[in-house]
């Protein structure tokens, strides 16, 4: 089975139907049962910061958990790699996270983010992304 990271802008749009990735979004969980997909951790939380904010927490967390994502840990032995991923990549430590994860369980990567998708084809990571944002 493929399996494939998601970035947090993913699961944002899908959440939002007033998200310019919406729509994009709903077609690829769709199109992505007979693939493993996976989030970091920390993604995870980054994506829950809204919902925390909105006191909706819990009721994201479920309908998240009825996608069956694979939740990855950040272990102690990440650190050197992350590191290594934030200063080869330029990005930002929360998108760094994502290719990190990618390139360490060897999966691709979904997101809507320009930057984060140019840096992953730069990394040999395979991409999935909106139109919209093709580099």
């Amino acid at each position: 089975m493929a399996r494939i990271t998601l970035d947090a802008t993913v699961l944002i749009a899908l959440a939002k139907p007033d998200d310019a990735h919406h729509e994009w979004a709903k077609e690829f969980f769709l199109k992505s049962t007979d693939t493993q997909l996976c989030i970091a951790s920390l993604t995870l939380a980054e994506v829950l910061v809204h919902p925390v904010r909105q006191k909706v927490a819990k009721k994201f967390l479920n309908a998240v958990s009825r996608l069956n994502l694979e939740v990855l840990p950040l272990a102690g032995d990440d650190v050197l790699g992350l590191a290594q991923v934030r200063v080869s990549s330029g990005l930002r430590m929360p998108d760094a996270v994502v290719l990190h994860t990618a390139i360490a369980h060897k999966t691709g990567i979904v997101t809507a983010d320009f930057q984060l998708a140019r840096a992953a084809l730069a990394h040999k990571v395979a991409v999935h992304q909106p139109a919209t944002t093709n580099i």
